[in-house]
């Protein structure tokens, strides 16, 4: 995509990129066309338009941004699969990547040579988050949690959930990992990060891992991870991009 600048690789240096999806609206019979068959069929089986057109926008963008960084065409783009169905780029895998999808806005995470997760949440006032929060929290979180008042909880919920999405987003775990087996440090103020999961404690987590919020969008929360210490995370955003020159 002539729009967007040519992206480097560098093994210190992880990309982000969010986009409002519905930017993208006027382009998706060509963002359609970049995607493999077997994407078109799962494309076929939303039954509300919307979402349809938000797997399309948001799949054909990810074919473009790695497209970008292998100088081939979004349709030559092919993936492969761990045993937990995260996917990974057959053309070049030492680009990791991943990417979440919250309401209208999606996020993209590119390292090269280090496995990345990225997640982000539209944060939704109307939620029971007393009744998910020992779904994603230890029971030692469970107690600070229970300290907080009602715009605290609900923000550090947030902030807990996607740090931790994305940590087992990275791990290539996906839905098979339990959130309550991971502690983080979740005071407000401190440092976010993870601290333990299972037989991984603090001091090696600390030498392999970084983790970085993301508050780039009024109302959502996400979090980035990167199996690499001290990585550098550059923040962009699409919305003002010109997509009329799609490649």
């Amino acid at each position: 995509m002539n729009a967007l600048k040519k992206i480097n690789f560098s093994k210190n240096l992880v990309e982000l990129f969010t986009i409002n999806l519905k930017k993208l609206d006027s382009y998706l019979p060509k963002l359609l066309m970049y995607l493999s068959e077997k994407e078109k069929i799962q494309a076929d089986k939303f039954q509300f338009e919307h979402l349809k057109s938000s797997y399309v926008a948001s799949h054909g963008l990810l074919r473009i941004l790695i497209g970008n960084y292998l100088s081939c065409s979004p349709s030559q783009v092919e993936y492969t699969h761990n045993e937990f169905q995260k996917p990974l780029c057959k053309n070049n895998q030492n680009l990791y990547f991943n990417m979440s999808h919250s309401h209208e806005y999606a996020c993209y995470a590119f390292s090269f040579g280090h496995e990345v997760g990225v997640d982000i949440e539209f944060m939704d006032s109307t939620i029971g988050i007393d009744d998910l929060l020992p779904l994603i929290t230890t029971q030692e979180e469970l107690l600070i949690f229970n300290t907080f008042n009602k715009k605290d909880k609900s923000y550090l919920f947030y902030k807990t959930w996607t740090i931790k999405e994305a940590f087992v987003k990275a791990l290539g775990f996906g839905l098979s990992c339990p959130l309550s087996n991971i502690d983080t440090t979740i005071l407000p103020r401190k440092k976010f990060e993870v601290v333990r999961y299972n037989t991984i404690r603090k001091k090696e987590i600390d030498k392999e891992w970084t983790f970085s919020s993301i508050d780039l969008i009024p109302d959502y929360l996400g979090a980035v991870a990167v199996k690499k210490n001290n990585s550098y995370i550059n923040m962009r955003s699409l919305d003002s991009l010109d997509f009329s020159k799609l490649s």
